[in-house]
């Protein structure tokens, strides 16, 4: 009876921490109106999550193409890419993943300037150099198209 009860009791304690085990880093639920969040450029769109990773999505195509980490001091923000974009040449591969390049965020309320600091690697600086971010608005949901369609008989 007691072996039942403890296997039940580690059991509930799963099904209880289910959802955080499954997204312990948080990802995908970062906010959209604030620091770490979402943000857009014309070319691509950033997630910034809570525990320091930067995912950059190309926006033509859907497709996630640079995972890296960031830390941010007095709107200094510092970047090291973790997993660079395939398409990049492997000396540009090699020194994105081994410098940090640094960048001055400058927030106005409408969008984010970024002024580069520093950064070795001339592919990450040119990318980002003067890049202009937007903070994400979660589009609206389309209306139920069944709740508008004529009755017919």
């Amino acid at each position: 009876m007691r072996t039942s009860t403890l296997l039940l009791s580690g059991l509930a304690l799963l099904a209880a921490m289910a959802p955080a085990l499954a997204d312990h880093h948080g990802r995908g639920h970062e906010p959209t109106d604030g620091f770490p969040g979402i943000y857009t450029s014309p070319r691509m769109t950033l997630t910034f999550t809570g525990d320091g990773y930067l995912i950059v999505v190309v926006n033509s195509s859907k497709v996630a193409a640079m995972v890296g980490q960031y830390t941010i001091n007095e709107q200094i923000l510092s970047l090291r890419d973790v997993s660079p974009p395939a398409f990049f040449p492997s000396e540009v591969q090699e020194c994105v993943k081994t410098h940090e390049g640094k960048y001055r965020l400058a927030d106005d309320g409408e969008q984010i300037q970024w002024e580069l600091v520093e950064d070795p690697c001339a592919g990450r600086a040119r990318l980002y150099g003067g890049m202009v971010m937007h903070h994400y608005v979660r589009p609206e949901p389309a209306a139920d198209a069944t709740a508008s369609a004529p009755k017919t008989d």
